[in-house]
């Protein structure tokens, strides 16, 4: 890939997250990785004087 990645473990996980737990914390740090590096600003009407 040529852009920025990230790995990250969840402990205790198996490939089908089916402990306790697992699957949250997955979903928590992907929420995590995708508000801090792919927000983004939407505008709907214009900021200041044309």
């Amino acid at each position: 890939m040529s852009c920025e990645t990230a790995l990250a473990e969840v402990a205790g996980a198996t490939h089908l997250f089916e402990e306790p737990g697992t699957l949250r914390r997955d979903a928590e740090l992907a929420r995590d990785r995708f508000t801090t590096k792919l927000s983004v600003v939407v505008v709907t009407e214009p900021m200041g004087p044309a």
